[in-house]
């Protein structure tokens, strides 16, 4: 009877530790997810971060890999100390750093959407960083071909900037950048962004909205820096010609003055004759002096035009420059 009760006990000693080694298995195996989950539910979001998640339409996934991350908006002085450019020229805006995100918080209206998209591209990087590896090839082939279809001079720098300061993750720079700023994607990798969004469109449309305003500040800045490189072709190609005319007609009102006051015309019509020319020539000069000062206004209209449009688009990349911030007052 004893022996019986002994097998009896032995046998739920090993159930049980068969149990907790399951769990235990369990466990390691899910670590991420139970960090995760307690990370999200403990975590209590600003109303500003909460409102991010609404604006960049979060379904229920996206909300839970954005707050597990314990999103942090601060300002330049904390936001520079977790987060730092490893690359003069470049302003960081955001950064997944020891599995948090930090954005910048840009107080600037033409970059109203800045912050949002940041916090969007962010959570991405978390959402691919626990992807299983046999979804990461597939979606990494899905991201190179989208990047070799949208791929041009700009995309390609940025790349670059990438593979220069964080070799190996230009897949996981794809994931965010893709995921955010492209509207026109393979409905295969949009079926996928499904995962995180609610309506990815939202986001790309928050991206566009001050993205467009750097656009249109390029193309009006170049668009008049090649007008002021014409108009100074012209202004300079007309002063020359008028310099040379000028002393030509200086030679040839000193010539006629001198057959004048020696002479030398054949008659009274041949010296009016000279005279009319020389009066019509003097006043295409002064047509031509009056036309030059015309370019020259129109040169100085269009600089300080072409200087308002730099200005302007200096003033918006300082404001997303964190290291530029104003130093605090006393």
């Amino acid at each position: 009877m004893n022996q019986m009760r002994s097998h009896k006990s032995l046998l739920l000693a090993v159930i049980n530790l068969c149990i907790i080694a399951c769990v235990v298995a369990v466990a390691i195996l899910n670590r991420q997810y139970i960090i995760d989950k307690y990370n999200a539910w403990e975590f209590k979001p600003s109303p500003e971060i909460a409102q991010i998640a609404n604006d960049v339409e979060l379904n229920e996934n996206g909300r839970f890999y954005y707050f597990a991350s314990r999103p942090e908006l601060d300002f330049a002085k904390e936001f520079n100390g977790e987060c730092r450019s490893r690359e003069q020229g470049n302003a960081i805006l955001g950064c997944y750093k020891n599995q948090r995100i930090y954005i910048y918080n840009v107080n600037d209206e033409r970059l109203n959407g800045l912050k949002e998209v940041t916090a969007a591209h962010e959570m991405l990087h978390a959402a691919y960083e626990r992807l299983p590896e046999s979804d990461k090839k597939a979606v990494n082939t899905l991201l190179e071909k989208e990047y070799r279809k949208n791929s041009d001079a700009e995309f390609s720098k940025r790349m670059d900037y990438y593979k220069r300061n964080q070799p190996g993750e230009e897949y996981n720079e794809l994931h965010s950048i893709i995921g955010t700023e492209f509207a026109d994607i393979s409905p295969q990798l949009e079926d996928y962004y499904k995962r995180y969004f609610n309506n990815r469109s939202q986001v790309v449309a928050l991206h566009s909205k001050y993205n467009d305003k750097f656009k249109e500040l390029k193309r009006g800045s170049a668009s008049l820096r090649k007008e002021l490189e014409n108009l100074s072709i012209s202004i300079n190609n007309a002063s020359l010609k008028y310099n040379k005319d000028i002393s030509n007609l200086n030679s040839e009102i000193n010539t006629f003055n001198s057959r004048a006051k020696n002479g030398d015309f054949s008659s009274q019509e041949d010296f009016l004759n000279e005279r009319r020319y020389l009066i019509k020539s003097t006043r295409k000069l002064e047509q031509d002096r009056a036309n030059i000062n015309r370019y020259i206004s129109q040169y100085e209209s269009k600089r300080i035009e072409y200087n308002k449009l730099v200005d302007e688009s200096n003033s918006m990349y300082k404001a997303m420059d964190s290291t530029l911030a104003p130093a605090p007052s006393i």
